[in-house]
């Protein structure tokens, strides 16, 4: 039929492997292709702040893909000779995450009531659009500044809980990397920002996301009480304390501070560890 087609497929180069989407057409090979450049977290690629040898050991099929330079329209010729301009797509390079990033940051600092989704697209430089090409109103920009935000905090949580360390470790894994996000200049959007306001269904869904990290956070401290790293405290409350403590750090730091994103977490997780540390058990 001398049809062209798209097919994915993966390349290489001396920076790296990168996925890719390829236009070829029978007797003639490949016409055009492109890389992706919006990588899946931890699946095609692990931010740099994550990244290291303790992940690579407890997730071994965590993604090495490089971002590429991005979709280009490229001419797919048709039966009669005609060239008509495409757009290949490959998942995730159709929306723009960093609206979400920036209306987060703004949403951390004013609450949902205090920003518009016109004033979250403006502190990006974003026409008015752009945004609503995106989203059709403020309530589908909160709903997937949420969604960025639990993926962050799940996979925080689960490459702690995968750690072979006390439960003390363990849980000043999870704080320290959670206020390095929220201190550096991606922060995701914290809980007190409005969940209660949202919609009754997506409402329930993120409670219960919530609930599920608080459990594990919990667990963690009852792991490092049982194995002696913590002391016998209220794991409860421990546990709702240290969420609520890494979560106003975007209300603490203003957006212009010099302060080093690992510096201000290490001195969190470290103020934290004083109260939960066994006397017997060695600070890391």
């Amino acid at each position: 039929a001398r049809v062209p087609f798209v097919f994915g497929t993966y390349e290489r180069d001396a920076a790296g492997e990168y996925n890719t989407a390829a236009l070829v057409e029978p007797g003639r090979g490949l016409l055009a292709h492109y890389r992706k450049t919006r990588l899946f977290p931890l699946t095609e690629a692990v931010p740099a702040w994550l990244d290291g040898p303790v992940l690579r050991h407890a997730m071994p099929w965590a993604g090495h893909w490089r971002p590429g330079s991005g979709a280009r329209v490229l001419p797919l010729r048709l039966r009669d000779g005609r060239e008509v301009p495409v757009q290949l797509l490959i998942c995730r390079d159709d929306v723009d995450p960093d609206l979400a990033i920036a209306a987060a940051r703004l949403f951390n600092r004013k609450g949902l009531d205090g920003a518009s989704l016109d004033e979250s697209g403006a502190s990006r430089g974003a026409t008015k659009g752009a945004v609503y090409h995106y989203f059709d109103d403020k309530t589908e920009l909160v709903l997937s500044c949420y969604g960025r935000a639990f993926e962050l905090y799940e996979r925080i949580l689960n490459v702690a809980e995968e750690l072979v360390v006390s439960g003390l470790d363990r849980s000043l894994t999870v704080m320290y990397l959670n206020s390095e996000a929220q201190a550096g200049d991606e922060p995701p959007l914290i809980l007190q920002a409005g969940l209660f306001s949202l919609p009754e269904a997506p409402r329930a869904h993120f409670i219960e996301r919530s609930q599920r990290l608080w459990e594990l956070s919990d667990g963690m401290l009852r792991s490092g009480i049982a194995d002696g790293s913590c002391r016998d405290c209220d794991h409860r409350m421990a546990a709702t304390i240290t969420a609520g403590a890494f979560m106003w750090i975007p209300k603490w730091i203003e957006q212009s501070s010099t302060c080093d994103p690992k510096s201000v977490a290490a001195s969190i997780a470290d103020f934290f560890a004083q109260g939960i540390v066994s006397k017997e058990a060695k600070l890391p």
